[in-house]
């Protein structure tokens, strides 16, 4: 417990200052501190990862030595992807909201595992979703709402399901404020459902 607690005030200490729009990302940080965040979820370890995150940008992953270098966080958010998916199906707030700044440092497979954690919040609060897509970009978050992933490739019956699921829970929300992202959501699920044979 102890030597967590250094751990954590460390990585405190060295994401104090926000890491520039541009500037590489330092993995090995991340690394550790998406770890310490899976040891011990709380507002506060995660404050740590989202100060270590890329600011106003995605990673430059075109970068050769920049993909190579993040393979070590990639590893440990893999690895913290049930922590997280069980705490966002808990509703937790700071973690949906991690989870979503955590999108700006993945991309390929990593990325739409992310994407297939956060969908699930559609259903279980999906208040909550429209919420922090809002704060992450509005527009540019809501394709999240209709991704589905590879838990349903070949499943067209399941996929179809999830998805109308999705649509009814959308449509409990009666929030003014929220009103265009729900109505966009629903349209873009509506979208996916199109290609899947006899699903209404």
């Amino acid at each position: 417990m102890i030597a967590s607690t250094l751990l954590l005030s460390a990585l405190l200490t060295l994401s104090a200052v926000p890491e520039g729009v541009g500037r590489t990302v330092d993995w090995a940080r991340l690394a550790a501190a998406v770890r310490q965040y899976m040891l011990s979820p709380s507002d506060r370890s995660a404050a740590v990862v989202r100060g270590l995150l890329p600011q106003g940008g995605r990673a430059r992953f075109g970068v050769p030595e920049e993909r190579a270098a993040s393979e070590e966080f990639y590893q440990a958010l893999e690895h913290s992807l049930p922590t997280i998916g069980r705490l966002i199906e808990g509703r937790n707030r700071e973690a949906v909201r991690l989870a979503f700044d955590l999108r700006s440092a993945c991309d390929g497979a990593l990325l739409e595992d992310l994407d297939a954690v956060l969908t699930r919040l559609v259903r279980v609060d999906p208040t909550l979703f429209l919420s922090e897509v809002r704060a992450h970009g509005g527009k540019a978050a809501i394709d999240v709402a209709a991704f589905t992933g590879a838990a349903f490739v070949d499943q067209e019956e399941a996929k179809c399901a999830e998805l109308n699921q999705r649509i009814r829970a959308l449509d409990s929300v009666h929030d003014d404020s929220l009103a265009a992202l729900r109505d966009l959501a629903i349209e873009k699920i509506r979208k996916a459902t199109t290609p899947i044979p006899r699903c209404k």
